[in-house]
Formats: C-alpha cells, sequence, structure tokens
C-alpha cells in the first residue's frame, strides 16, 4: 500500500513538471532583453526610429504589417485600432549610443507575437523582425541596415 502511494505521489510531481503558464515558452514570448547597439554611421549618422510591439492576441498579431514602412505609416491607426491587444515600446537611437537593456511592458511574456520596426532613411521596404522565440536579442544599427544577433 505504501509502494503504491509512493508511486502516486511521485507521478504526480513528475507530471507537474510538464505544466506549462502563460508567458513560457509553450504559450507565449520568449523575449527576457533587448540590447540595442547603434555603430557611427548607422542610417546615414541620423537618428533611428524603432518599435518593438507585443502583441497579445492572434488575430492581432496577423493584422500586422510586414514593413517598417507600413508599420510607421499607420501606426496611430494601427495601435488605435488594436487598442489593449498592444504594447509599443518606441525608442530613437542616435549612432554610438548603446542601450544594455530596453524597458519591456509588464506583461511582455504573455504576448503571442513579438515585431521590431527599424526605420532607416535609405531602405523603405525594410523587413520587419520576429523576436517571438528568442530570448535576447541585441539589435545592432549599422550603416548597411539593422542585424538581429543573441546577447553576448
Amino acid at each position: 500500500m505504501l509502494k503504491c502511494l509512493a508511486a502516486i505521489v511521485l507521478g504526480v510531481l513528475v507530471g507537474g513538471c510538464g505544466f506549462t503558464f502563460a508567458g513560457d515558452h509553450a504559450t507565449g514570448a520568449l523575449l527576457h532583453r533587448v540590447e540595442v547597439a547603434a555603430e557611427l554611421g548607422a542610417n546615414s549618422n541620423a537618428a533611428t526610429p524603432i518599435d518593438l510591439g507585443f502583441v497579445y492576441d492572434a488575430e492581432s498579431a496577423a493584422a500586422l504589417p510586414t514593413t517598417s514602412e507600413d508599420w510607421f505609416g499607420s501606426r496611430p491607426s494601427l495601435i488605435n485600432e488594436l487598442g489593449h491587444d498592444v504594447d509599443v515600446v518606441s525608442l530613437e537611437v542616435v549612432p554610438g549610443v548603446v542601450i544594455s537593456r530596453v524597458g519591456l511592458p509588464e506583461r511582455h511574456r504573455k504576448a503571442v507575437k513579438v515585431v521590431s520596426y527599424v526605420a532607416y532613411a535609405a531602405s523603405r521596404s525594410q523587413r520587419s523582425e520576429d523576436l517571438t522565440k528568442r530570448a535576447c536579442v541585441r539589435i545592432r544599427l549599422a550603416a548597411e541596415g539593422p542585424r538581429y544577433d543573441a546577447c553576448q
């Protein structure tokens, strides 16, 4: 009897290891840290707008634009339309600046999609970058455009 009870307790404890909560790797964004490094000469030595969009609803995520031009061109109306289903972190980074930790929304781990939009003056068709499954990303602003690397 004691062996059966021990086996049941062990089964419950081990079985609980697979339980997932909102905001963990199975149900939400992995992203917990964003760094930004703007090299000298980035974006023709101009300040570079960056928006990080944290979306909490799959239908809203599907409505996001795929290019920075479309995002920045319709940002106010998109944010208004998506309402509580989106949080946006907006930055404007000048060349030579390093941001070691960008402040993320309180509920960022619950996002179903995290997208980065970077507006380079010379590139109207800059594609968005999906950051949802990255734990820590460094956005490197270089003369030729943005790069997304793992944090070091």
